[in-house]
C-alpha cells in the first residue's frame, strides 16, 4: 500500500540483533540473501525484503493503513461492530452491525472479505476448515516500558524460558517474556510477579530496567501485562527440540 516511509518515520528501525544464550553473546544482522531465501521458501516471493527491522504498534500501523485506504477512495467507518453476516442461500451477501451510537445498519455486497485475523467472526461463523494448525507450545507475555534505551532488540534465552526487548513507538520499550506451554497455568497464578521473575532469571539488566515503580505512569503502560497468547512453532516437525528443552533444564522462577 505505500505507507512504509511513514511506518518508519514514526517507528525505530535496526538492522543488528543482540542474542544472548545462556549467558554468551552474540550480535550481528540476518545477510539479505538468506532473509530473500527464507521469503523465498515461506511466501514464495522475496519482492521488496530489506535487511532492517521495526516493532509498530498496531494502534500506529491501523491508523496509518486506514488513512492510506481512505485516501485511495474507501469509505472508512471506525467503531463500527459486525455482528451478523447477511446470507443468501449458500452466499454471503452483506453484513449487519451496529455503529457507535447503537444504530443497526445493514450493508450488502457482491464480495465480502473476512480480513478479521486469526480469531475470525467470519471463518467462525461460516464454520471455516482450519489448515496448516500446529502445535501449542508456548505461551507468552508482554507490555510495554519507557524510561529506558537498549539500542537494537534483545533477545535472551536461559533453559526453558526466554525474553525480548524492542524498541518502538512513542518512546517505549516491548518487553516479552515467553515459555514452554505446560507451565503456564503455574505462571497466570501471579502474572505481574512471575512476569518480573521470569525477567529477573533470563535478562537481569532489563529486568531492572523494567521493574514496576510505583503507578503504572513511572515505567510502564496502565494495562502493562498483557494477556496470554499461546504461540506456534514455525518449523515442519511442530515444537522444536530447542523450545521443548534446549538446557534440559526445569527451572522456574517463580517455583
Amino acid at each position: 500500500m505505500g505507507v512504509l516511509d511513514q511506518v518508519l518515520a514514526v517507528t525505530p528501525t535496526h538492522t543488528t540483533i543482540k542474542v544472548v544464550n545462556d549467558g554468551i553473546p552474540l550480535t550481528g544482522s540476518v545477510p539479505p540473501e538468506l532473509l530473500r531465501e527464507y521469503f523465498r521458501d515461506l511466501h514464495g516471493d522475496d519482492s521488496g525484503v530489506v535487511q532492517s527491522y521495526a516493532s509498530v504498534r498496531r494502534r500506529v500501523l491501523d491508523q496509518i493503513l486506514v488513512e492510506a485506504a481512505a485516501k485511495a477512495g474507501a469509505e472508512v467507518r471506525t467503531n463500527f461492530a459486525v455482528r451478523e453476516l447477511v446470507r443468501d442461500g449458500d452466499r454471503v451477501v452483506g453484513i449487519r452491525g451496529r455503529t457507535a451510537d447503537g444504530q443497526t445498519v445493514e450493508e450488502r455486497a457482491r464480495i465480502v472479505i473476512g480480513a478479521d485475523g486469526r480469531n475470525s467472526f467470519v471463518a467462525r461463523t461460516l464454520d471455516l476448515p482450519k489448515y496448516d494448525e500446529r502445535p501449542k507450545c508456548t505461551f507468552a507475555y508482554w507490555s510495554y516500558f519507557s524510561g529506558f534505551d537498549l539500542g537494537p532488540a534483545q533477545l535472551h534465552r536461559r533453559g526453558r524460558l526466554a525474553s525480548a526487548v524492542v524498541p518502538t513507538n512513542f518512546e517505549q520499550n516491548m518487553v516479552l517474556v515467553w515459555g514452554p506451554s505446560e507451565w503456564s497455568r503455574e505462571f497466570r497464578r501471579d502474572v505481574p510477579g512471575n512476569f518480573q521473575r521470569a525477567l529477573d532469571f533470563v535478562a537481569p539488566r532489563s529486568a531492572r530496567r523494567s521493574a514496576p515503580r510505583g503507578p503504572a505512569r513511572s515505567g510502564s503502560t496502565a494495562r502493562w501485562t498483557r494477556p496470554a497468547s499461546s504461540g506456534r512453532c514455525t518449523g515442519p516437525a511442530g515444537c522444536s527440540s530447542a523450545t521443548r528443552s534446549a538446557s534440559r533444564t526445569s527451572a522456574r522462577p517463580w517455583a
